[in-house]
């Protein structure tokens, strides 16, 4: 017997919808398709960076670099500010998050290395968030990819689990503009 009215939500979670010309794509990564190792700009398709113009997106009037990791298959993405950029070998600095819809382990993308397969190195990536000892998710600059040539994307709801994706796009926001 019907005994009233629910309201059930028709969509219950985050869209990537467009985001309108203030953010900037950096870079771009499909599964199957990676970067090589100590080259990380001068790529258009299938692969996508404009790493070498990143410090002319931090915001001047702030300090800071405004990133969005998105992850269109999932339909979320992770969207917060750090001092320092990812192509430069330190720890993130000045890290503070806007919208994490992938929260844990996420502490902002620092740099791993350039070069990671040429030297041996099992981080095969430019660039991470994961703030686990080894900890391999939210990679962004893959030089191979994980089993069936995915992407490390973020961390599950679990809290351990890593997510593999097919597709990721880091994009950058000028504040002051």
């Amino acid at each position: 017997k019907f005994v009233g009215l629910a309201e059930i939500p028709l969509h219950t979670r985050w869209t990537c919808l467009s985001m309108g010309s203030e953010w900037i794509r950096i870079v771009e990564q499909t599964s199957g398709n990676f970067f090589l190792p100590n080259q990380i700009t001068g790529y258009s398709t299938p692969l996508y960076s404009n790493l070498e113009n990143l410090n002319n997106y931090k915001s001047s009037c702030l300090g800071h670099y405004h990133f969005r990791l998105v992850w269109p298959g999932l339909g979320y993405f992770n969207e917060w500010l750090q001092d320092n950029d990812m192509i430069q070998p330190s720890p993130v600095a000045g890290f503070k998050k806007i919208a994490l819809k992938y929260p844990n382990h996420f502490g902002g993308l620092f740099y791993v290395n350039i070069g990671g397969l040429s030297s041996g190195d099992p981080d095969d990536t430019l660039a991470k968030g994961d703030t686990r000892p080894g900890g391999g998710s939210y990679g962004v600059g893959r030089f191979s990819g994980t089993s069936g040539n995915l992407l490390p994307g973020p961390v599950g709801r679990d809290g351990s689990t890593s997510i593999d994706v097919e597709h990721l796009i880091l994009f950058i926001k000028d504040d002051c503009n």
